[in-house]
């Protein structure tokens, strides 16, 4: 087993979503228990949790704006605004939806 120090653990979490295998055989794969990762799947998931989101004005200055799609299977759509990153659940629809008729509204090319 690895030690704890040189593990990612938010790289080994995330990489499960994309596995086709069980948990049992992804565990093993990457020499660590499933209590292991049940651990630090809570534990980074708690962390997100406890973030702190900024207003930003959308109306200062021109600013390049891009919408990263990511596949079906991962949990956040990314777009990016000058510096700001806006992280969606993608499977809430009616919050992206929003957002993007916002910033069409609000951003001018």
């Amino acid at each position: 087993m690895n030690n704890n120090e040189n593990i990612n653990w938010r790289e080994i979490v995330a990489g499960f979503s994309s596995y086709e295998g069980t948990l049992g055989n992804f565990c093993n794969s990457n020499h660590i228990t499933k209590s292991q990762f049940y651990y630090y799947k809570k534990k980074l998931n708690n962390e997100n949790n406890n973030l702190q989101f900024h207003a930003i004005s959308m109306k200062e200055k021109r600013v390049r704006t891009e919408i990263t799609v990511v596949q079906a299977d991962r949990p956040n759509i990314i777009i990016e605004i000058g510096v700001a990153k806006v992280h969606v659940p993608a499977n809430e629809i009616a919050i992206l939806s929003n957002l993007l008729k916002d910033l069409i509204t609000n951003v001018q090319s």
